[in-house]
Parts: structure tokens; C-alpha cells; sequence
């Protein structure tokens, strides 16, 4: 069985790119309670993650990974903005030019989902 991608009711604002490996999504509120989550994929305006632990809804958070392939280190504020089950989306507080650069960059390496 293969995993589909997420069907959205609208068009995105930037390409989505399937990203998957662990990442780190530290609260801003308690920056001790590291949390390690499996993302799922990237846009230059935010991303979803997989977490086994419960994320509070509209908080602030830091989210750190490297890309595979390109193996470049990802770091960016954001904020939890939805959840189905374990998935969450966090949409990204603001993005450096050179922090777009590396998600085109990985996306282009790997191609769009949608």
C-alpha cells in the first residue's frame, strides 16, 4: 500500500514537498519540553508533522531538521495551527530568503505533491 497525498479543498499558496525524517518542535513557552516528530512536508509557509506527544493548538513554537539529501540544518519559528489525530500543521512565523532557498532547493531534488 502507498500513501496518498493530502487532498486540500483550495489551492496552497507555495508548493508542498514531501518531506520525511525527524525534526525537533520546541515550545516557546517551556523550551525544555523538546518534543521529536516525523514530518510529512514542507512549503515555504509552513508544514505538518506527525507527533506522539499532544501539541497545545495555537501555540508558539521553534522546529529544527535537517533535510536529507541536501543535509542542510532547518531552524524557524511557527505556530501549531491545526490537528487531525497525530497530525498537526504549523504554519511558519516568518521565512528568511535563505531558508525559502533551501526549500526549493530540497524540493526540487525531490518533487512537488501538490
Amino acid at each position: 500500500m502507498t500513501a496518498s497525498a493530502p487532498q486540500y479543498s483550495r489551492p496552497r499558496k507555495s508548493a508542498r514537498y514531501l518531506l520525511d525524517c525527524r525534526a525537533v518542535v520546541v515550545p516557546d513557552s517551556d523550551p525544555s519540553a523538546r518534543v521529536q516528530v516525523n514530518t510529512t512536508d514542507i512549503s515555504e509557509g509552513g508544514m505538518s508533522v506527525i507527533s506522539p506527544a499532544t501539541l497545545q493548538p495555537d501555540a508558539a513554537v521553534t522546529v529544527e531538521f535537517v533535510f536529507p539529501i541536501t543535509a542542510e540544518f532547518f531552524r524557524a519559528g511557527a505556530w501549531i495551527r491545526n490537528r487531525s489525530g497525530f497530525r498537526y500543521g504549523l504554519e511558519f512565523v516568518s521565512v528568511a530568503p535563505a531558508q525559502a532557498r533551501m526549500i526549493r532547493r530540497f524540493g526540487h531534488e525531490t518533487g512537488v505533491v501538490g
